[in-house]
């Protein structure tokens, strides 16, 4: 595959082989996109996060006790 970058685009992978970080384009061009997965992951937990804030300010939740006591009964456990 042969990809024609802006030259802003070139200069910035350039730096970055200067800098020492990286060895050849195709380096800088994998960070660069494990970075992006990365940012998708940290997306889709933040958006998790906000749901459940969201359930807890909208008294959406139950207690530790609450949830414990309901997976004993559905178990046939006893309380401790």
């Amino acid at each position: 595959m042969t990809i024609e970058l802006p030259s802003d685009v070139e200069e910035q992978i350039n730096r970055a082989i200067a800098s020492g970080a990286f060895t050849d384009p195709i380096q800088v061009i994998r960070t660069a996109l494990r970075s992006m997965d990365i940012d998708d992951e940290t997306r889709a937990v933040m958006e998790d996060v906000e749901a459940s804030l969201a359930d807890e300010a909208a008294g959406r939740t139950r207690s530790l006790d609450e949830v414990t006591a309901d997976i004993e009964s559905q178990r046939g456990w006893s309380a401790s």
